[in-house]
């Protein structure tokens, strides 16, 4: 048996951060790459998966793998407007801010000069504007000052003042190389944005308008088959590859993900990391696939950090033992000590918030933290990652932050979760909004929060 040495869990992962998972989804997905590299037209590629399958962490992680191949690569998100402008906004804000302003200098020295000034003098007012303009992609024309206004209509230069989308397409020419394309990856792509339409359509405008040297990298929730109704038929059509799936791990890649994450050199630069023996990740694997990336991962850090805890060995026993106490871990049926452990479901496991959350009798979580210690935006982030089902509606949020926190309203919870839209997502149809974390939000639970909490505890 091998002991359990290293205070870092393994199995905590940033999005992104690496790969370990699949090698014929990864194949697939750079001969995808391959191709839009060496294509001299516009392309598309689209991820698919259901929640937790990987869609944010193969964007993330391809965004760092495009990015050391020399490519330009975008991560962004769907900003909750909905609006191309804001989209862009996305854009320039990933970028680096001494590249943005090399750029910035040249597009500008270039539209000064197709401009043709009718007098020197009208040239620093027209940078002035420009630069201002890709800057800020929300400005309009009536943020300008009177008298640049005035200097704009008596020169006749008005008209010569590019559109926004015309800058974005001189960046991405910039950006853009003979044998690379600029990749724009859009994640949260379906998060029912209400000016979706409106987007789908200036994204297609642009992508059309780019002629060569982009790759927009779609993550949508659900299945290829719905990609024609999500992305809308225009874009659809200019698709020339086919949908790429991120489908639930099998038994057999569930030993390999898991093996690949305890053999990283972060973990110990000297030797690999085994705190689990070939039994315990197996019977592990066996207990848990075909499922999610990120439900395996929370299961392999429930067992790490309950072993931790105790100060015990993880083998076979240990895992099935912790499969007795807490539940059935997969939808299949184990035995342990010649009795047979009743099928669960499957039920989420959330091992980070031990200590910081317990269930009820009815699988509803009860906050452990002192109330003032937390804000209304820390309580309802920590009631959407600990409940046990994907997603929760209004009423029923409101109800568990009244009895964890203080009691409140719903439109003082809708308020706070329009506070929070970088990091909550809403489905469903307005007025019956379901509410999950996005990816920023889980992000800030895992990384900042439950951390912080765990630390204040101790103290």
């Amino acid at each position: 048996m091998t002991e359990v040495q290293s205070d870092h869990n393994p199995f905590v992962i940033a999005p992104g951060e690496f790969w370990a998972d699949r090698e014929k989804l990864w194949t697939r997905i750079a001969d995808c790459i391959e191709i839009a590299r060496h294509t001299r037209n516009n392309e598309i590629v689209v991820l698919t998966g259901g929640y937790g399958c990987g869609t944010t962490h193969t964007l993330k992680y391809l965004k760092k793998y495009l990015r050391e191949k020399g490519a330009f690569a975008s991560y962004v998100t769907v900003p909750p407007s909905g609006t191309f402008h804001a989209l862009y906004g996305n854009f320039i804000k990933d970028m680096d801010p001494h590249m943005f302003e090399e750029l910035v200098s040249e597009i500008v020295s270039d539209l000064v000069r197709e401009a043709r000034m009718p007098s020197p003098d009208f040239g620093p007012v027209f940078e002035e504007i420009v630069r201002r303009l890709i800057r800020n992609p929300s400005m309009s024309r009536l943020s300008f000052t009177s008298s640049e206004r005035t200097i704009l209509r008596e020169s006749g230069i008005q008209d010569k003042l590019p559109t926004f989308t015309d800058v974005w397409l001189s960046l991405i020419l910039k950006l853009s190389k003979p044998d690379m394309p600029v990749f724009i990856l859009i994640d949260e792509f379906d998060s029912g944005v209400p000016e979706l339409s409106s987007l789908l359509y200036d994204l297609r405008r642009f992508y059309d308008d780019s002629l060569f040297g982009l790759c927009l990298i779609f993550g949508l929730k659900g299945e290829p088959k719905e990609v024609q109704s999500k992305l809308g038929g225009a874009l659809y059509s200019r698709m020339s590859l086919q949908p790429i799936h991120l489908y639930p791990i099998s038994q057999d890649e569930g030993v390999s993900f898991l093996k690949a994450i305890l053999n990283r050199k972060e973990i110990n630069p000297s030797a690999p990391f085994h705190p689990f023996t070939e039994g315990a990740v197996r019977t592990l694997v066996e207990l848990s696939c075909p499922t999610t990336p990120r439900r395996l991962l929370r299961i392999a850090s429930y067992v790490f950090e309950t072993a931790r805890m105790e100060g015990v060995n993880i083998d076979k026993d240990f895992v099935l033992r912790m499969a007795a106490k807490f539940g059935q871990i997969s939808i299949l049926t184990q035995t342990l000590e010649g009795k047979t452990i009743e099928e669960k479901g499957t039920e989420r496991i959330l091992p980070t918030v031990q200590g910081i959350v317990e269930y009820d009798s009815d699988n509803l979580p009860h906050l452990l933290i002192i109330p003032e210690k937390l804000s209304a935006k820390e309580v309802i982030g920590l009631l959407l990652y600990s409940t046990k089902t994907e997603t929760i509606g209004l009423e029923e949020l409101t109800k568990l932050v009244s009895r964890n926190w203080n009691k409140v309203s719903t439109s003082y919870v809708s308020a706070n979760i329009g506070q929070m839209k970088h990091m909550i997502l809403a489905e469903g149809t307005k007025r019956q909004y379901k509410y999950r974390l996005s990816g920023a939000g889980l992000s800030w639970i895992e990384n900042e929060l439950l951390p912080r909490l765990k630390i204040e505890k101790q103290e």
